[in-house]
């Protein structure tokens, strides 16, 4: 595809030391109460060979204990007698399931996670051809989350969905990440002051989250806060963090810069790296965009372009949806000069008819010349949001596959639109019902590629806003034992 460029000056990198926090909470030794160190019992499987020298002395499991490790996360301590692999079972009948050790020892530490709440489970740990078994209960929820109703449909492709969701001031509704499973049950939960407006992974597993109060946050599986990047009132996080090339973060950054008398705050793509305690700036808007004639309908000084969403494209090119301007940016590899500009205002590429969108949100190059967005119909007469994949085509682009739920739901603001591998599309409309003149509900469908959907989530009780979903495999490495 040919695509047309923007001359643009690439800014010089502003690097200033990140005021990290490294946390390092003393490990949780509290025994569950239901399994203060449990007696093994011992069973002899002929049909599981031992690990290692077959004509040694057999492993055999010496200890085993379950402690609290975080909010909906037990781990499993296991001692065996001589260096081997381990393997646990765990789970009520009808929703077992297994995590295995990285490799072999005599001690081990297995989170078991994926767990319901008020819940009794069983569990069996396995080293060569010994095995034990135990239980332990689950807590309830806090009684805020436990308020949130959720009503699943159908089969998804991912058995879980992590979910953003943001209170309104004096709602008393939850506010963090919460993820549930196929079934809609919450299987992990982290708590947040007022908002999570963006959420990735890294590669060692700890998540990242955008917390609109406390900044960028880097998060183990157990729920401890190892690293910290402040809020500065100065440089606003908002709306998005995204995984960098290099195990990096890039996040969102308000940028403020004086323009014809008037203070323009304009967008920053900022990198962080947790582990050397630096963040620097990476790219502005104000190199490529002109504040004066890059405005759309709702400018406004305090808040030029709205930028709602960061991704990664098939070159190493930076996409970025700016909801102010109606339009998606392609950034090119190395922060170098804009590519295109899809829709909207001073389109190098125009979307136009029915194919228009407005107010989009998490917009990603899914293949070369693909492109999807969360169409929120901002500014369409008829209201309605929907998921929307659009082809660009030298200098134009039409849309190729839209998903709009058999009841039409306008989500005037939030929601988004996440690819999965299979071809399915994960779509959330995130508004509640009258809020902004949203019609509601708040809801996550996977649809398939005809637009049929395939699961349905419906949330309910006091919830307002759920900023996004994110499919996903597991929380740390589980699997189903079926």
């Amino acid at each position: 595809m040919a695509s047309r460029r923007v001359a643009a000056a690439q800014p010089r990198p502003e690097v200033v030391a990140a005021p990290m926090i490294l946390h390092s909470p003393a490990c949780n030794g509290r025994i569950d109460s239901m399994t203060a160190r449990i007696r093994l019992a011992i069973c002899l499987l002929p049909a599981i060979t031992a690990c290692g020298d077959s004509t040694g002395p057999a492993v055999a499991i010496v200890t085993h204990e379950v402690v609290d490790a975080g909010p909906l996360v037990k781990r499993l301590n296991v001692t065996v007698s001589q260096a081997s692999a381990v393997q646990v079972v765990y789970g009520p009948d009808d929703d077992r399931l297994m995590v295995e050790s990285a490799g072999a020892s005599t001690d081990h530490a297995l989170l078991l996670t994926r767990l319901r709440a008020g819940r009794h489970y069983e569990y069996e740990v396995r080293a060569g051809a010994d095995i034990a078994t135990g239980e332990f209960d689950t807590d309830v929820l806090p009684a805020d989350l436990e308020a949130v109703e959720f009503v699943a449909t159908g089969a998804p492709t991912q058995p879980l969905a992590r979910l953003e969701f943001a209170q309104l001031g004096g709602s008393g509704a939850w506010s963090g990440v919460a993820i549930v499973d196929a079934g809609g049950h919450v299987v992990w939960y982290f708590r947040a002051p007022s908002a999570i407006t963006g959420t990735t992974r890294r590669e060692n597993g700890n998540f990242v989250f955008l917390d609109s109060e406390r900044g960028l946050l880097e998060v183990t599986t157990a729920g401890d806060i190892v690293a910290t990047l402040p809020q500065d009132p100065d440089r606003i996080l908002h709306h998005d963090v995204i995984v960098a090339p290099g195990d990096l973060l890039w996040a969102l950054r308000n940028d403020r810069r004086m323009v014809n008398d008037t203070v323009v705050a304009g967008e920053a793509i900022w990198e962080w790296d947790p582990e050397a305690g630096t963040a620097m700036m990476r790219w502005s808007s104000f190199n490529g965009l002109d504040p004066v004639a890059d405005r759309g309908s709702t400018y406004s000084a305090a808040d030029w372009l709205h930028a709602n969403s960061l991704h990664v494209g098939p070159r190493g090119n930076v996409v970025v949806s700016l909801h102010h301007l109606d339009q998606v940016i392609s950034i090119g590899p190395e922060f170098g000069p804009l590519e295109w500009r899809l829709g909207g205002t001073n389109a190098t590429i125009p979307v136009t008819g029915a194919d228009r969108f407005s107010g989009q949100h998490t917009a990603a190059e899914i293949a070369p010349g693909r492109v999807i967005v969360f169409d929120n119909g901002f500014q369409r007469s008829e209201p309605y949001s929907r998921g929307l994949e659009i082809e660009l085509s030298a200098n134009s682009a039409h849309s190729v596959w839209q998903f709009r739920p058999q009841r039409d739901n306008w989500s005037r603001a939030v929601g988004s639109t996440r690819r999965l591998s299979n071809g399915n599309t994960l779509v959330t409309f995130g508004m509640s019902g009258g809020l902004g003149g949203s019609t509601g509900p708040v809801e996550v469908y996977e649809s398939g590629p005809d637009g049929s959907a395939v699961w349905h989530l419906e949330v309910g009780g006091n919830i307002q806003v759920l900023y996004r979903a994110t499919p996903m495999a597991s929380i740390a490495g589980e699997t189903s034992a079926h």
